[in-house]
């Protein structure tokens, strides 16, 4: 006996599907997300996420995130009725939206102050050795607290990157892209965002 002790700490991973809203707390900032997949279940997503929305206002989330599984594989543009259903999301109290599913980049959206990223295309993805669409990218965007109270929401930040560290193969090592990858990245964000509110200069940043 050396008269230390060490003991297994339990890891846990926060989660929200459907009915279930996760809920995170940092600094005494909580933060809250609700996730539905629309693929499945069409329009009843609906009001899993309006209620979910609601829930996570009433247990006191300072920022609320949408994160609905929807729209048509590898489709660059959303569908009609992701812009519905993103829209409603802001509508009903969401502080932005970030979609998944095409398994590639689609537009993104200004509306009512807040952002709706109707694809952000797969970031680390086992399930195909070599896609042929490897682009993706993080979003960043800034809330600004003073005294537990949000004052102020910054712009998003796109950084681009690649699902891949290997030009070759999928290594399952995302990355961040390099200058001219990056750029020919922003182009594509903007092309699929036209009239959507939504232009990026080539450091990432909205232009305003």
């Amino acid at each position: 006996v050396t008269g230390v002790q060490t003991c297994a700490l339990p890891i846990w991973i926060l989660y929200a599907h459907d009915s279930i809203v996760g809920m995170y707390e940092t600094k005494g900032i909580r933060i809250g997300w609700v996730s539905v997949n629309e693929v499945e279940k069409g329009y009843l997503v609906e009001k899993e996420l309006q209620t979910g929305i609601s829930k996570l206002k009433e247990e006191g989330a300072d920022i609320i995130l949408a994160c609905p599984h929807w729209g048509i594989e590898r489709e660059y543009l959303p569908e009609d009725y992701q812009i519905v259903v993103g829209r409603k999301c802001i509508d009903w109290g969401a502080d932005i939206v970030l979609g998944c599913h095409p398994h590639v980049l689609e537009s993104i959206e200004y509306y009512k102050g807040h952002y709706i990223i109707y694809s952000m295309a797969n970031f680390c993805f086992g399930a195909n050795r070599s896609p042929e669409d490897r682009d993706t990218f993080i979003v960043q965007q800034t809330y600004t607290f003073e005294d537990g109270v949000r004052t102020d929401t910054s712009d998003i930040h796109i950084i681009p990157c690649s699902v891949s560290s290997s030009s070759d193969r999928n290594d399952f090592r995302p990355c961040v892209a390099g200058n001219n990858q990056s750029k020919r990245i922003i182009d594509r964000l903007n092309e699929y965002s036209v009239g959507m509110g939504v232009a990026l200069d080539y450091d990432g940043n909205v232009i305003r």
